[in-house]
């Protein structure tokens, strides 16, 4: 993420609730770990605002973006699609393990879409009416079946809208969304909360995940473009309500706001190795129980700044990153 002249603690309180979220949400989905219907609806709450959140402040931090940044983030997609690889391969050497880079795996979706969606800015900017348009487009692209996963496109085109919603945010939206009560994010929370515990266990989940064409979630009437269209907007009016929570002022998690990568990438290799030592033993009260403790500490520890020297080599190394700084200066 972006950075401003003077350091933002209101994004980055933002960013470290965020990111437990995505583990939080990540964990209660396993499915050795259901532990009823509550935290079912519980996963279905946190997934209809947290990454859209996530791409509104990307956006938002996405002002004056430098080449060097993209550059970053290809490097960034690149390597962690080969750990995920490399992982694979040490997890189970004898079976065939053939990277390729045109469908993420786990998570890195997100890098992938954050790379397509800098490029394409310059484009947007150029239009009269962006996010207008980029809304049409989320829309009409659920229609296509060739837009799916592979090379990340359904999402892309699908959460563009909320990029640019963060790109095209100023300083005073920001200053009056944190002058709002945080008791105005009540209703939403509660009322999505009720709506999804008694709403059909059925129904299509795939629809604020913003990664499948209409078709493949049963939604084949002409109109299904509508239920997209409720999907972003209810997914805005939570990330609204959300950040109507977040404190403004540097608190005990802003620092850890900071460093939300390791934990984003590294939280799956830690869930799996979970599942993989606990087994049966994760169908428990104290299985459950401690998964979830183990889960939360990981996203706590991967914040730290220990983690983040350790993680460096991966994430922020030196030699690539001043190579990208000298060929784009010189560019």
């Amino acid at each position: 993420m972006g950075e401003l002249k003077q350091r933002n603690f209101y994004f980055d309180n933002a960013k470290f609730l965020l990111i437990v979220l995505v583990v939080l949400g990540h964990t209660i989905s396993t499915p050795n770990f259901d532990a009823g219907h509550i935290s079912q609806t519980i996963y279905r709450l946190i997934f209809l605002f947290h990454m859209p959140c996530f791409v509104f402040i990307s956006g938002y931090f996405s002002k004056g973006d430098k080449k060097q940044k993209i550059g970053r983030l290809v490097y960034l997609y690149l390597a962690c699609q080969t750990l995920y690889y490399l992982v694979q391969f040490i997890i189970d050497p004898g079976q065939a393990v053939i990277p390729q880079y045109i469908k993420p795996q786990l998570y890195l979706w997100y890098f992938l879409a954050l790379i397509q969606w800098k490029i394409l800015l310059p484009f947007w900017r150029r239009l009269k009416h962006p996010i207008l348009v980029s809304v049409l487009v989320a829309l009409a692209a659920g229609y296509d079946p060739n837009i799916d996963n592979t090379f990340n496109l359904s999402r892309m085109f699908a959460m563009m809208p909320f990029f640019l919603l963060g790109y095209y945010a100023d300083e005073k939206h920001i200053v009056k969304l944190k002058e709002l009560s945080p008791l105005l994010s009540l209703p939403f929370f509660a009322g999505a909360f009720l709506v999804l515990y008694f709403l059909d266990p059925n129904y299509p989940v795939p629809l604020f995940f913003y990664s499948e064409p209409y078709h493949e979630m049963g939604l084949t009437v002409w109109y299904a473009c509508l239920y997209r269209l409720a999907a972003l907007c209810i997914s805005f009016v939570g990330i609204l309500s959300f950040l109507c929570l977040v404190p403004s002022g540097k608190t005990s998690i802003s620092p850890l706001g900071q460093r939300t990568v390791p934990v984003y990438v590294l939280h799956g290799y830690i869930e799996v190795g979970c599942i993989l030592l606990m087994g049966e033993q994760m169908l428990s009260l104290g299985g459950k129980t401690l998964y979830l403790l183990i889960m939360m500490a990981a996203a706590f520890l991967l914040s730290t700044r220990a983690a983040e020297i350790i993680t460096s080599p991966l994430f922020r190394p030196t030699w690539v990153f001043q190579k990208l700084k000298s060929r784009f200066s010189s560019a």
